[in-house]
């Protein structure tokens, strides 16, 4: 018989039998196939991107090609897989409805109990039995009271008389059986089965507590055993504890005629412990927990009182020292007592979660008080997974609709508070799975964390870009060698050549100075008073003044007619000047003779037909051709930079703007210190919210905050964020593991130094 029993007697289980009918029945497998049918979904989602990474993350083409062949099989056999794991199922509701009662020897699982079956079986197959045998093992483990209250309803519906079988059709072997069996026959490797048989105890058995729990509801609403009651027997063990008996109205416990014996509930209101020290601490405890499991656990009651109950009833009821020293005893029931105060106290955890957690008060006290290293070893499996559902939970909320860690916190919780008797290994396991749980969930997250930063980063270099291109464009337009046709090119044509550059290349590029040259050198040949070395240089960058121009409006795809007309009133200013200049070295006879051939052309035309020598000076402003686009090549205009780093006026670049408000004091660098990840509860609109640092600007002080789903919950500069912190509408939150806080917060309670004499 199974350790879970039932109160009812064969006369009533008969009584409900005869009340069954088709309908009933009907609706019952409707329910099942419905909760069913989207955790399957969910499950088979979940393998094509599980394969996928897998085959992403390969070390070798032939394991990667075992990955993407199994994908495409499990794609192609998608919906067999999902009518091969109804059909299976349906067949057992089937038989039920028949009143047969299912074949326990059908049960691939079963083999692996029968020695001379498993000689015929090989090694692949007999893991994977042995995979699925332990996932319906686990489920039995995990949800006890569930799978009770669902077979013992499932066999009241179906079964005329009060049956020796755990099966039905909803049962955890039936369930994982139709499922193994529909796998197993698939043309993939082993490994990846057992990779899938992963996924759905993860996926589909670790949610059957709540479809059993949906069930249950179901049937007690048809009038299904409403009140069956449930008895929990515990293991066996060294310490010996007396059985918890539940009843329909009472929350008494203890042996028929001792409820009242005790004045001492251990701080569980409705607890009585047996009066007997054969009993002793642990067993008490153990007593205690599943008291926790069925009945719940106080939230009126600090945990440091409950504590204090669990010393005064260990004191009135004379039981030994499980440390042979009491004193240490008590010293440890009020440290561990004091963490779960500091839990309860922390801030950063949403009370839901408190709640929860605080459930665990009880296994943790036996946990310290069996193992002596739990208080000392920081890397403790069971300080490792507190630790973690602690810190997952900053910044959860009940809006939080895509994340379903409540839901895994909790069963986490009750996994430990149904399975925990001394065996540290269930710690290990569990934190295993929220590990593995948590890494998926931070991933998704962080895909959204992503894509709000680079969306951010984008406008932000926009503006950036924008702003310090401005300010370049203002410093030419306000020197006062600036002509106002230069003035107006600048800032209605050449700012686009300069934004496209800044965007493309950057502010420290080569392709960035190219073109501040440009305009230097426009700046200053169209300045006027030159002398006759100035002409002669102007008349040499000319050319190459005009292709960068050109090429500069070619980039941001300026019309050439428009591009003809810049030139034209360049020219104009140009050949004014030359015009002045040689006129004035005529004149007071400074004009030098050149070996330039340009040069000497003009001056020569000049002195003889000024006209024609106007028609020579503008030759050089024709529009050049779209292929300089085609030239990225810079070298080709280095003289260019040279005759300009010798005649241009040297123009300063803008300055950038700093906050003068910034006060650098210990808030300050606080802020400054925020790294990626680190949580902060801001003051937003009255209300108080948990966010994460995402992204920090490189070009400004803005920082990026998002909440745990990775959406967008605000952006501060760091001067702002300084301030936030100094008038206390800001907190930065401590993400050391939450156990180390507390043991810090309570240090005074316990001395190291006693606790580790045990280990000597």
């Amino acid at each position: 018989m199974s350790n879970n029993q039932s109160t009812m007697n064969i006369s009533q289980l008969s009584e409900y039998a005869e009340r069954n009918n088709v309908a009933l029945k009907k609706q019952l497998r409707e329910q099942a196939n419905k909760l069913l049918t989207k955790l399957i979904h969910d499950m088979l989602d979940k393998a094509d991107d599980i394969l996928f990474d897998f085959s992403s993350n390969a070390k070798s083409d032939a394991s990667q090609q075992t990955y993407l062949d199994a994908m495409s099989e499990i794609r192609l056999q998608r919906n067999s897989i999902e009518r091969g794991f109804f059909s299976a199922l349906n067949i057992a509701f089937d038989e039920c409805d028949t009143n047969k009662t299912l074949n326990d020897s059908a049960l691939a699982s079963t083999l692996l109990a029968k020695a001379d079956a498993l000689e015929l079986l090989d090694d692949d197959t007999v893991e994977e039995n042995m995979a699925i045998r332990n996932m319906a093992e686990k489920l039995t483990r995990r949800f006890p009271r569930e799978v009770f209250e669902v077979k013992s309803r499932m066999h009241a519906v179906y079964y005329d008389e009060d049956t020796e079988t755990d099966e039905h059709p909803l049962s955890p072997f039936m369930i994982a059986n139709a499922f193994g069996n529909t796998v197993k026959p698939l043309d993939i490797d082993s490994h990846v089965k057992l990779i899938i048989f992963k996924l759905f105890e993860k996926i589909v058995m670790g949610n059957m507590g709540y479809v059993y729990k949906e069930i249950n509801a179901f049937l007690v609403e048809k009038n299904i055993l409403p009140d069956l009651t449930y008895t929990y027997k515990s293991s066996p063990s060294n310490h010996q504890v007396h059985e918890p008996q539940f009843d329909n109205g009472g929350s008494s416990w203890g042996p028929p005629g001792t409820n009242n014996l005790l004045p001492t509930n251990f701080g569980l209101h409705g607890f009585t412990p047996m009066p007997t020290q054969a009993n002793g601490v642990i067993s008490t405890l153990n007593a205690m927990q599943h008291y926790i499991c069925d009945q719940g656990y106080p939230e009126d009651i600090k945990p440091s009182e409950i504590g204090i109950s669990i010393i005064q009833g260990i004191q009135q009821m004379g039981f030994p020292s499980v440390l042979n020293k009491q004193s240490l005893d008590e010293k440890i029931i009020n440290t561990v007592s004091n963490i779960f105060d500091f839990i309860l106290g922390d801030s950063a955890i949403p009370q839901q979660i408190k709640n929860i957690l605080s459930r665990l008060q009880v296994p943790y006290l036996k946990v310290a008080l069996i193992d002596e290293t739990f208080l000392l070893n920081k890397d403790h499996s069971a300080r490792n997974i507190l630790n973690d559902m602690a810190k997952a939970s900053i910044g959860w909320s009940e809006t939080s609709s895509r994340s379903d860690l409540l839901k895994t916190i909790e069963s986490t919780v009750e996994a430990i508070l149904n399975g925990y008797e001394q065996d540290n290994q269930i710690f290990y396991n569990l934190h295993k799975e929220f590990t593995l749980y948590w890494k998926n969930e931070q991933d998704t997250n962080r895909s959204y964390e992503e894509r709000i930063w680079k969306t951010t980063e984008g406008k932000e270099r926009v503006q950036h870009a924008k702003k310090r291109v401005d300010a370049w464009i203002h410093m030419w337009c306000s020197h006062e060698s600036t002509r106002s046709q230069i003035a107006t090119f600048l800032k209605h044509l050449w700012k686009n050549t300069m934004l496209y550059c800044m965007h493309k290349y950057g502010e420290d590029s080569r392709e960035w100075r190219y073109y501040v040259k440009i305009i230097n050198a426009l700046i200053w040949s169209t300045t006027p008073g030159k002398n006759s070395d100035d002409i002669k240089q102007l008349i040499n960058i000319t050319p190459l003044l005009i292709r960068g121009l050109n090429r500069g409006m070619l980039a941001v795809g300026t019309h050439p007619n428009t591009i003809s007309n810049i030139f034209r009133e360049i020219s104009k200013c140009h050949l004014e000047i030359i015009e002045s200049g040689l006129s004035n070295s005529a004149q007071d006879g400074t004009a030098e003779k050149t070996n330039d051939l340009q040069t000497k052309k003009i001056q020569d035309s000049y002195s003889k037909d000024p006209e024609m020598a106007a028609k020579t000076i503008k030759t050089l402003y024709r529009p050049t051709a779209e292929t300089e686009l085609d030239k990225p090549d810079l070298e080709v205009d280095a003289i260019l930079e040279l005759l300009v780093e010798e005649v241009v006026v040297e123009a300063c670049e803008p300055e950038e703007q700093t906050e003068n408000n910034q006060i650098e004091d210990d808030y300050f660098k606080r802020a400054q210190a925020l790294e990626y990840g680190d949580w902060v509860q801001f003051e937003i609109g009255g209300e108080s919210v948990f966010a994460k640092l995402a992204w920090k600007s490189a070009v400004t002080t803005n920082h990026l905050f998002v909440g745990r789903d990775g959406t967008r919950v605000t952006e501060k500069p760091l001067a702002e964020i300084a301030e936030l912190l100094r008038v206390g509408t800001a907190l930065c939150i401590d993400q050391a593991p939450v156990v180390e806080r507390a043991l810090h917060a309570v240090s005074d309670s316990i001395d190291e130094n006693e606790v580790d004499t045990l280990t000597s």
